[in-house]
C-alpha cells in the first residue's frame, strides 16, 4: 500500500492505517522522520484504545517526540496500553512506580506491573524482578 492509500484510510478512521502512519513518520519504517506528524497519527489511533498506538503515544509524551514532554500523559497512556496486556507498557508503568515518576514511589505497584509483564516474557520486567530478590 502506498502512502496516499494509507493517508486515505487513516483519514477515514482506520486505526491500523493511523498506527502505520505514526510509525512511518516516527522513522521506524523509513527515513522520513516527522515527529509532529507521528504524534498526530498516534493520537488519532489511540482513540481506539488499542494497546500499540497507546504505547507509542505514551512514548511521544514521555520523551517529547513531536509534542512537549508530559510525564503525566506518558504515564496515563502507558497505563491504558498496560491494562490491555501489552507487556512493554506494563514494564514502563512499573518503571514509573519504581522510580517515583508522576506517582509516589511504590515498589509494591512496580512489582505488580512487572509480574504482569514478565508473565508475557518481557525481559526487562524479568530482569527487574530478579534484581530485587
Amino acid at each position: 500500500m502506498d502512502i496516499n492509500e494509507l493517508l486515505l484510510k487513516a483519514e477515514q478512521g482506520d486505526t491500523n492505517a493511523q498506527l502505520q502512519l505514526g510509525l512511518y513518520y516516527k522513522g521506524l519504517v523509513n527515513t522520513n522522520e516527522n515527529l509532529q506528524k507521528a504524534f498526530y497519527w498516534f493520537e488519532k489511533a489511540s482513540k481506539s484504545r488499542e494497546p500499540l498506538p497507546c504505547f507509542y503515544l505514551a512514548e511521544c509524551y514521555t520523551y517529547g517526540y513531536g509534542v512537549q514532554e508530559n510525564l503525566n500523559m506518558g504515564f496515563y497512556w502507558y497505563k491504558v496500553a498496560g491494562t490491555k496486556k501489552y507487556a512493554p507498557a506494563q514494564y514502563q508503568v512499573g518503571y514509573f512506580y519504581y522510580n517515583g515518576i508522576v506517582e509516589k514511589k511504590s515498589v509494591k505497584n512496580a512489582i505488580s506491573w512487572w509480574v504482569k509483564a514478565s508473565k508475557q516474557g518481557d525481559i526487562n520486567a524479568c530482569y527487574m524482578l530478579a534484581k530485587m530478590k
